[in-house]
Order: C-alpha cells, then sequence, then structure tokens
C-alpha cells in the first residue's frame, strides 16, 4: 500500500507532500483569483472553500518538511554545498523556518510575513545557493 510507504519512508513522503502542497497552492490561488465569468453560480462559494483548505494543505505541507529537516538533518546536510559554511546547522535552521512559516500561514498570525520569509528561502536556498552559487560567488568576486 503506497500509504504505508508514505508515512514510513522520508523520499515518498517529501514526493507525496511537494505535490500536496503544489495542489494546495493552486487552490488559494484560485481562491484569491478574481470571479471572471460566472458561469457556475456557486463557483466563488467553492474557490472560496478551495481557497481555505488549500492554505491548510500547505501549511501541513510545510510543516511535514520542517519536522523531515530535523528527522534527518546529517543526511540534508550533505545536500548543502561544500561552499557554505555550517552544513548541519543551516538543515535545522532551515526547519524552524519551515515550521516557523507552516504555523503563521495556518494560524493567519504574520501570515503575509510568513510566506513572503517562505518564499525567499525557496528563491535563495534553491536558485541562488544550491543551483546558482557560483555564479554567486563570481559576481561578489567581481564587485
Amino acid at each position: 500500500m503506497k500509504l504505508k510507504l508514505v508515512i514510513h519512508q522520508g523520499g515518498e513522503r517529501t514526493g507525496a507532500f511537494e505535490a500536496l502542497a503544489l495542489g494546495g497552492a493552486a487552490w488559494v490561488l484560485a481562491g484569491c483569483s478574481p470571479a471572471g465569468v460566472d458561469i457556475f453560480h456557486g463557483w466563488q462559494r467553492l474557490t472560496a472553500v478551495l481557497g481555505k483548505a488549500g492554505l491548510y494543505l500547505f501549511a501541513f505541507s510545510m510543516l511535514i518538511f520542517g519536522v523531515q529537516h530535523f528527522m534527518y538533518a546529517p543526511y540534508i546536510a550533505t545536500l548543502i554545498p561544500a561552499w557554505m559554511p555550517a552544513h548541519l546547522f543551516l538543515a535545522y535552521f532551515t526547519g524552524v523556518a519551515f515550521i516557523a512559516a507552516a504555523i503563521a500561514i495556518a494560524s493567519g498570525i504574520q501570515a503575509r510575513l510568513g510566506a513572503v520569509l517562505l518564499g525567499l528561502m525557496f528563491f535563495f536556498g534553491q536558485y541562488c545557493c544550491m543551483r546558482r552559487g557560483y555564479l554567486l560567488i563570481s559576481i561578489i568576486k567581481m564587485s
């Protein structure tokens, strides 16, 4: 059974919750989008409900990612590029950031700030540091 794998294996859990987070984010966008052509009378009500459900699905996924950063911190530390210092600290720090963003988004307390900081963490963590770090270092050296 696939659910058993999702519960007990970190890689399967990550894949499942990545899809859940993307689906939740799409529902949030649907809930925030303008009404447009009102073909179905209940459309606005449905997208409002989906938007709220998507918010919680997204926040729950971020919570799971944060917990996994603590469960698998030594492994996650190996994924951080060699040129960055304090690999284990960064793995734990990222876990704390995921959990803080999840709590902010789900509770509505500083939700916008939590979402913005989470987005910045994704952008800078993935694209600037992890994948394009050599470009960032080159730009800094040229300055």
